[in-house]
């Protein structure tokens, strides 16, 4: 008989899997944010983006990972009081919501950048 130290998959709360979240999603928006705004060298202008406002990018991605964690709990209370597909359907428009609202801070914190001739250099 094989024992795993998962006997029970997913029962047990490990800290490094409540970090993992935000070393993904952090990253992968502020990437993105250059993508949706038709950047011909994404990853150049999130990194100039970056250097250029390296305070505002510390507070949105705290942001970030404040609205990540509302998020979860919002689906979490959605999913325990709405049954069934009235409560999927809920927590799917809630997601979505969310990484609207994130990704339009992560784009307008690109857009501000461009646009500052000080911080444009």
């Amino acid at each position: 008989m094989i024992v795993s130290d998962h006997a029970a998959w997913g029962s047990a709360f490990h800290p490094q899997d409540a970090l993992a979240a935000p070393v993904v999603v952090v990253p992968v928006v502020w990437l993105l944010a250059a993508v949706a705004l038709g950047e011909p060298k994404p990853v150049r202008a999130a990194v100039r983006a970056l250097r250029a406002a390296p305070g505002r990018h510390v507070l949105v991605a705290l942001a970030t990972v404040v609205l990540a964690g509302v998020a979860w709990l919002v689906a979490l209370v959605l999913g325990v009081l709405l049954p069934g597909l009235i409560g999927d359907a809920g927590t799917w428009l809630w997601f979505g919501l969310t990484a609207m609202v994130v990704l339009r801070m992560w784009c307008g914190l690109h857009r501000r950048v461009d646009s500052d001739p000080v911080a444009a250099g």
